[in-house]
């Protein structure tokens, strides 16, 4: 159960980092509830010590930090207007509607035989009766094999 959390906020808290006090109680809540978020700030709390670990190994005390300004576009994203992320919908709906359009109109590119309606419903008989519009065709290596030997004599 994870109520209205995102991850980014189960990060936020686990850094200790961009949460006003009404996040924080709100995500403290959801944590006492749910053992799934309790798993995923014990993940990201074991990640960042690790981290942290390998950066004062690798650079000592002077490890690199982000900048304030780096840290506030991490932080809030720029999002994307309405308007666009609408119209790329629309487009990618009518791409689709033309590829579907496409292929309808063009039969030869999807069928296999030259028949385009190799069953049809039988003019006798009740409706749910079906037959082929044509008889079957067996290959004639096949028609060989199913005809009876002229030269073995059935007893």
């Amino acid at each position: 159960m994870r109520g209205k959390i995102t991850d980014q906020d189960l990060t936020n808290y686990a850094l200790n980092d961009g949460m006003d006090p009404h996040e924080r109680l709100y995500v403290e809540s959801m944590l006492a509830v749910s053992e799934e978020c309790r798993q995923d700030i014990y993940r990201n709390i074991e990640m960042t010590q690790m981290l942290e670990t390998g950066f004062e190994r690798l650079y000592g005390e002077s490890a690199p930090t982000l900048t304030p300004d780096q840290r506030e576009a991490l932080m809030h994203p720029p999002q994307r207007p309405f308007v666009l992320a609408t119209i790329s919908r629309a487009a990618a709906v009518l791409a689709m509607a033309a590829c579907a359009a496409f292929a309808l109109a063009n039969p030869s590119l999807w069928q296999t035989e030259s028949n385009p309606k190799p069953w049809r419903r039988s003019p006798r008989g009740p409706r749910s009766s079906w037959r082929l519009s044509r008889p079957a065709r067996i290959p004639g290596s096949l028609r060989s094999r199913c005809r009876p030997s002229p030269n073995k004599s059935t007893h």
